[in-house]
């Protein structure tokens, strides 16, 4: 998002910070990115790496009792959401 508002070559504090601390992150996924995306779009596919980790894997892996697809957080949310509306 601040590579929008600043020059990639900016010396600004704030996004040399953001740099350094997403630098690992973004070496990663250099390694399991499909080759088609360009470099700028690397950030938004680190965070969606991070989202899917997050919310599908972990669970998985720390034995979260799932009874239905709704009873994952995003997707009680988005059940949640359709109730209120009445469309569900």
């Amino acid at each position: 998002m601040l590579t929008i508002f600043l020059n990639e070559d900016s010396k600004t504090v704030l996004l040399s910070i953001v740099r350094k601390t997403t630098a690992g992150g973004l070496f990663i996924v250099r390694y399991i990115a499909p080759a088609f995306l360009v470099n700028k779009v690397m950030p938004l596919y680190l965070a969606f790496v991070l989202f899917v980790l997050r919310f599908y894997a972990l669970p998985t892996i720390l034995d979260y009792d799932v009874v239905s697809f709704s009873a994952m957080p995003l997707e009680a949310l988005i059940k949640g959401v359709f109730i209120d509306f009445g469309l569900i």
